[in-house]
């Protein structure tokens, strides 16, 4: 059953709190709570942001995929103007998530360009990992390598700087990708030798995908 929050502003502020503060490692409690809020509870816009953003970023962490913007379009109306610039990269960033849910690749790359351009004043390292990463995909689905290739070296960085070995070492395996589809294969095994250094400590997945580069390189260098 779930928890009917009070109406009463400090309480939605109270929940709202707490979302932000787990939602990371907590996604599916968080959700839970967030839909337990009622929709009159919001006595202003930017608290209607707030709630339509942590409420998109919910349902994404649990793998329920948005096709529409009509959760997220409160947040994306206030921030554009309002907000912090964390709040206005996580807009951009989950909207492009949205874009790509729907298959709409190219909105959802301009989106995700839009949101890295703030990343100077963001303080969400994973965030901002997240993002390149998605950057790095869409370019590589266009065959645009040279910029998947600089979107997979800033997210890599990123992912090591906030203590992800997995997927930085998942981001550098996508970097060695694109230098073997451009075969550069001395390029590639700069990002196998990269990845080398942490195959004790990665998944079992990921030295998989390791192996697979390996065997890739190799051939081709016969």
């Amino acid at each position: 059953m779930l928890l009917i929050v009070s109406c009463s502003p400090g309480h939605v502020h109270d929940t709202l709190d707490m979302a932000q503060s787990r939602i990371e490692d907590q996604p599916d409690s968080v959700l839970t709570r967030l839909e337990s809020i009622k929709m009159p509870s919001f006595s202003s816009r930017g608290l209607k942001a707030r709630y339509a953003l942590l409420y998109s970023i919910a349902l994404d962490k649990n793998f329920i995929d948005l096709t529409t913007d009509s959760i997220i379009a409160p947040a994306v109306r206030y921030y554009e103007h309002n907000g912090t610039p964390d709040d206005r990269f996580k807009t951009l960033y989950y909207l492009g998530r949205i874009n790509q849910n729907a298959g709409d690749n190219e909105t959802a790359l301009e989106c995700f360009c839009k949101a890295a351009d703030l990343a100077p004043d963001v303080s969400d390292t994973l965030a901002l990992a997240r993002c390149y990463s998605a950057q790095a995909v869409l370019h590589a689905d266009f065959y645009d390598y040279e910029n998947a290739i600089e979107a997979n070296r800033i997210a890599a960085d990123l992912f090591l700087a906030a203590g992800n070995v997995n997927s930085y070492a998942n981001r550098v395996l996508q970097e060695s990708f694109c230098w073997w589809a451009l075969n550069e294969t001395d390029s590639m095994k700069v990002c196998l030798d990269k990845v080398e250094a942490y195959k004790t400590s990665i998944k079992t997945s990921t030295r998989s995908a390791y192996y697979s580069r390996k065997i890739n390189y190799l051939k081709d260098c016969r």
